[in-house]
């Protein structure tokens, strides 16, 4: 991944020289400056959202690597001591269909690793683990709503958004925008590097191509995911991919907090459901 490219003013002086100002001409000239730049931030201002589609489907691969109270090797390798707590390192790679249906306020997931199918259902607060049938086999509350804006901030964030220039990515020419992903406003969750091909015309929908993540909820860095979107298709998904049975008798999971579970919810930007389960696990691993 190519450094962030950025701008920025560079002051020179001769070497031996002592360069001095009057008190007066060094005010107006640090005046001067900081209007400047501050007329250039007012003029940039932030990038604008790029125009996704409210719903769409996409194949959808994430690689992960979590390393938690462990110690880097002489060849920079992830190891947990025997005598650490809680450590733990992991290396993940999953693949499978997403669909994201934003009018139904419902989101799917086909993993083809792991043979599971997950159904998020907000209306009625259920995250299902539903077999190929469509039955529901158990479920997870909850917990707000889905994310309007799955590929940018919303509005209510208020998170700064940098427009870090055009990158190629897979030969595709893409733009790179970066942000810090937080809850209440204050919790950071995890630093978001996102790709995307802007709209080939006006009225035409951008495409998201590649992301990479630095994942550090509660502001503790625990490792990096990255995703790519292939096949990506603008539009609402078929409503019968969303249609689950048996949600009556369908009892809640004992194991809400399963990482196979939490990767879900990171991967659909579901981070106060994320908070909540892991704020569980925290809770069952003090108990030990």
């Amino acid at each position: 991944r190519q450094s962030p490219k950025q701008s920025h003013f560079t002051f020179f002086r001769p070497r031996g020289q002592l360069l001095t100002y009057p008190r007066v001409a060094m005010i107006s000239f640090s005046t001067l400056c900081l209007a400047t730049t501050a007329a250039v931030a007012i003029a940039q201002g932030p990038p604008r959202s790029p125009n996704f589609p409210k719903s769409w489907s996409a194949q959808e691969t994430t690689s992960l690597s979590i390393a938690q109270g462990s110690t880097a090797g002489p060849n920079g390798e992830q190891c947990c001591s025997p005598t650490a707590a809680n450590c733990q390192v992991q290396i993940q790679s999953e693949a499978g269909m997403h669909y994201w249906d934003g009018e139904g306020n419902q989101t799917r997931f086909d993993n083809t690793a792991a043979g599971q199918i997950i159904v998020t259902q907000y209306n009625i607060g259920k995250e299902m683990s539903v077999d190929a049938n469509g039955v529901c086999q158990q479920y997870c509350p909850t917990e707000g709503g889905l994310d309007p804006t799955p590929f940018w901030p919303s509005p209510d964030d208020h998170e700064t958004v940098k427009d870090l220039g055009k990158e190629t990515i897979k030969g595709v020419e893409t733009e790179h925008y970066q942000w810090v992903e937080r809850i209440l406003g204050i919790i950071t969750m995890q630093t978001t590097n996102l790709y995307v091909a802007p709209a080939a015309a006006a009225g035409d929908f951008a495409t998201p191509v590649f992301e990479h993540d630095i994942l550090e909820p509660f502001g503790q860095e625990i490792g990096e995911s990255d995703t790519t979107w292939e096949n990506f298709k603008a539009g609402q998904p078929d409503p019968s991919l969303f249609k689950v049975t048996g949600i009556a008798d369908c009892e809640e999971s004992p194991n809400c907090n399963q990482d196979s579970l939490q990767r879900d919810r990171l991967r659909r930007g579901d981070y106060k459901m994320y908070a909540k389960y892991a704020q569980q696990s925290r809770d069952a691993a003090h108990k030990k």
